[in-house]
């Protein structure tokens, strides 16, 4: 059994069509929706990676079987916002800022690894590219437009999967491929605006395979 902790793109393992309604948990229980085999997943509500000691994520984690494989899914929303606010505040890059958000979520995942866990870590990908927001619940910095907002990301993005790969831990990512075939620019892999939809499946799990050995 793989275990798969963290925010909304958790939805990704559930083999359920997407978006699923992802249920924000009242205890420490899986939801009941996952349908993939051998996977269980568990939604963290807005889980952050630089703020990855959240208390629901090491109360899950702390329920887990020891030699448990755990993918992580955790960094789209530091880089959807975050990120990129201090990088404009600050006046410092959005890698630098990106550095330093990586160095306190490896923090975390050698906690995991410490527990007697086998961690993963899926890394955040860009959204769609957007000219206008047509969800009221995506919220884009004041200062950036549309375009601008998806390019900072993409930058946000792709520093931090190189961090993320100066580390000793596994890494699953769907940024080359994104990239090398336009993913950005059309709706097809899409359930919305941010979150991938379940066609993407074959290349998550062809990653998963060679990274968890299963």
């Amino acid at each position: 059994m793989i275990h798969v902790v963290g925010d909304s793109h958790v939805m990704l393992f559930t083999g359920q069509k997407l978006p699923w309604l992802l249920v924000v948990p009242e205890d420490l229980k899986p939801r009941g929706y996952d349908i993939q085999p051998g996977f269980t997943t568990y939604f963290v509500a807005l889980l952050r990676a630089y703020w990855i000691d959240n208390g629901l994520f090491w109360q899950i984690l702390g329920t887990l079987p020891k030699g448990s494989t755990v993918i992580i899914v955790a960094g789209e929303i530091d880089c959807r916002g975050p990120i990129l606010n201090v990088a404009h505040r600050t006046g410092r890059t959005i890698e630098v800022v990106t550095m330093e958000c990586v160095d306190r979520y490896l923090i975390g995942v050698r906690k995991v690894k410490e527990m007697g866990l086998n961690p993963i870590i899926f890394a955040p990908y860009a959204q769609m590219d957007l000219t206008e927001i047509k969800h009221e619940w995506v919220l884009l910095p004041e200062y950036l437009t549309p375009q601008e907002w998806g390019a900072q990301k993409k930058r946000a993005v792709l520093a931090f999967e190189e961090y993320l790969r100066r580390d000793e831990f596994p890494v699953i990512s769907l940024n080359e491929w994104m990239f090398a075939n336009h993913v950005h620019e059309s709706t097809e892999y899409w359930a919305d605006a941010i979150h991938l939809s379940e066609k993407v499946w074959p290349f998550i799990e062809a990653q998963i395979k060679e990274e968890a050995d299963v």
